[in-house]
Formats: structure tokens, sequence, C-alpha cells
């Protein structure tokens, strides 16, 4: 017991002295201040909003376009040599509404019978003079200012209706007629070819050349010239007034055209007697013609147009009043008339004085005589191949 309060008491003296020693040892360091917590990273700035797109600028509207003004029309005036209902003036009349078709109405033709605006038959001063722009008729009607414009319709024994429109186009017809009128205002084309025309109507028989002779005939072409030749008193007359003249007498026999175109006329009213030969006038050709100028002056698609139509006329117009005679023939031998071939006697000596007619002329007149013989020598060339084209 003694023992253990002396160890108590020994336990207690070394903790004081453990207390002593602590007090009296070198003050502790201040401790190193904790460091500063590092200052949290600043948020990363908000990104700065996309700028509003500016507003799309108001569309420039569109400018109102002008109105296209409308094509400009041009008008011509036509006349025919024929009176209306006529199948050459029903020609013309189809050509014109064509051409006003084909060129969506930017030109417009007027058509007129003949002697509307100038006297029947003279529709070539008409067209020159600018009185009209456009005009039908025989070439044969010029002879006043030509004396070749009668082989530009037809010779006596001459070229068959297709061999005229195939020398007109390729044998060097429209080259030479262009030359004989180049100092008019006048541009032609083929126009309106036409089948073999009735040899004459009378109110006579015809069957010798005594019959001929004193003969009060009328006709428009150089036959009336060799008709002269055979003792026959000739006439020329438009062919609106030959009805009129034949009833009252002032003639006796009437070269016109073919049997349609004479049926149209009323001949079957006024002559008892019909002749036929292809040999007179093979073919009656109607040319159509402008005014030169006013032509040229056309827009090219115009110029186009009225060439293509006048063009496609000339063998529709052949075939149409082909169909037309073969009616007519019917009609007339219902009708009566008295329908017979002409007297080859009559038909031989017209040929033959024909012959004589075109070589006199040729040797009067240079260009007559080139002419005449571009015809034969096409003529020629062609029935060494073919009989008859």
């Amino acid at each position: 017991m003694k023992r253990g309060r002396m160890l108590a008491s020994l336990v207690m003296v070394v903790a004081l002295g453990m207390a002593l020693v602590s007090a009296c040892a070198a003050p502790a360091p201040t401790p190193a201040p904790a460091p500063a917590p590092a200052p949290a990273p600043a948020p990363a700035p908000a990104p700065a909003p996309a700028p509003a797109p500016a507003p799309a600028p108001a569309p420039t509207p569109t400018p109102t376009p002008t109105p296209a003004q409308p094509p400009k029309v041009i008008t011509w005036k036509a006349q025919s040599h024929t009176p209306s209902g006529n199948p050459m003036y029903q020609g013309l009349e189809e050509t014109a509404n064509f051409i006003a078709q084909a060129s969506g109405g930017r030109l417009i033709i007027e058509v007129n019978p003949a002697g509307a605006l100038v006297e029947a038959t003279k529709e070539f001063d008409g067209v020159h003079g600018g009185v009209i722009q456009l005009g039908t008729g025989a070439a044969s009607y010029w002879r006043d200012k030509f004396p070749a414009a009668g082989l530009f319709t037809f010779t006596v024994g001459g070229l068959s209706p297709m061999e005229s429109l195939y020398w007109w186009m390729t044998g060097g017809g429209k080259e030479l007629l262009h030359r004989m009128i180049a100092d008019y205002d006048v541009k032609a084309f083929a126009g309106e070819i036409t089948p073999p025309e009735i040899f004459l109507q009378s109110t006579v028989p015809l069957e010798t050349l005594d019959d001929i002779k004193g003969l009060k005939i009328r006709t428009a072409g150089d036959d009336g010239e060799i008709f002269a030749r055979m003792g026959a008193s000739v006439v020329f007359l438009p062919a609106g007034e030959i009805y009129e003249s034949m009833q009252r007498g002032v003639i006796d026999a009437a070269q016109l055209s073919t049997p349609a175109l004479d049926w149209s006329f009323g001949m079957q009213e006024v002559a008892d007697y019909l002749y036929l030969s292809g040999v007179r006038q093979p073919a009656d050709w109607s040319l159509f013609f402008v005014k030169k100028s006013e032509f040229e002056a056309l827009p090219d698609d115009l110029k186009r147009i009225v060439e293509a139509e006048m063009e496609a006329l000339t063998p529709r117009f052949y075939g149409w009043l082909m169909t037309r005679d073969i009616e007519a023939m019917k009609n007339f031998k219902e009708y009566g008339t008295n329908i017979a071939p002409a007297s080859k006697e009559i038909v031989d000596e017209l040929v033959r004085q024909a012959r004589i007619f075109y070589e006199e002329k040729a040797a009067e007149d240079p260009f007559f005589a080139e002419v005449i013989h571009s015809i034969w020598d096409f003529q020629k060339l062609y029935r060494e191949t073919w009989e008859r084209l």
C-alpha cells in the first residue's frame, strides 16, 4: 500500500515537470495562414445574343409591263377584172382571206369587182398609180403599152396550162415579164391559170372559112389580129359587156373563157352555138399584180406570206376550175346549147395565120422575138419528151 502511494506521487511529479518544460520552451511558430481559397472562376460571360436579322428589304415591285401594242394593220385595196361571183373573182377573194389568216390580221385586202375603183381591164394602171394595191387581169390587156404583152396570156397553138405555169416558173417567163414592165411600179405573180378556153360562142353556125368573113367577134388577145386576117371584124370589150352586146347584136361571136366562166356570165342565154378546141387559146392566164413599192415596204414575213399564198393559188385554182368546167359542160348540154368541135378548116387556118403573125411581130420587135422564141423553145423541149404536159 505504501508502495502504491509512492508510485502515484512519482507520476504526478513527472507530469508536473513535463508541464513546466513545455511552459519554458520557445513559442511555437504561428501557423501559416491557410491559403485563401482560389476564387471561383467568374462564369464565362453569356455570349451576346445574335443580332436580330435585319428585316429583308421589301421586294421592288415588278413594274407593270406596258401593254403590248396591237400589231399595225395594213390595208390594201384590190380589184378583180371580173364581176363578183365569177370564179376568178372568188379566187381573189379566197387568196385575200388566206393572207389575212396567215398574217394574223396584219394585212387585210379589200376585194372589189371590175369597175368598182378603176375602169375594168385598167387594173394595171390603177396599181401603178396607187389607186389600188392589187389587181388581176390578162397581160393581153396591156398591149397598148407592150407589143409582147399578149404572149404572157397565151399563144395560138402554144403552151398547155401546165406548160405555161412551168415556163413561168423555170423557163424564164417570170423574168421576161418583169423586164417588160420594169418602168412601172408593178410586181406580178402567176395568179390564175385555167384549162383551155372555149374556141368561140356564137349566135350563128361556124363551119367554114366563109363563116368567119364579116363575123363580128369579141376577143382580147393576139388572136383578134389573127381572126382579122381571116376576114373577121374584131372588137375588144370588157368581159362584163359581152352578154348585152351579143344580146343586142353588136357582136355575133365571142371569146370569153372556159366553160365554167362562160356559164357564170350567162352566155348560154345569148349564144346558141358553142365550139370547142384547145388550139385557139390553150390556157387563159390571169395574172395577179401588186404595187411594187408597197409590197417591198412590207415586213419580210408579210412579203413571204403574200408570195406563198399567191403561188399556192395557181395550181389549186386550175384543179378547182377544171372540175367546174366539167359541170358547166353538162349544164350547157341540158340547156340545149349546140355543142360541137371547132371546124378543122377554121382551126388549121387560124394556126397558119398565127405563125405568120408571130414571125412578123418578132421581126419588128427584138423583145417580142425573145419572148416568142422562149415559148416555142420551151414547148419543143417538152414535147420531144412528152406529147403534152
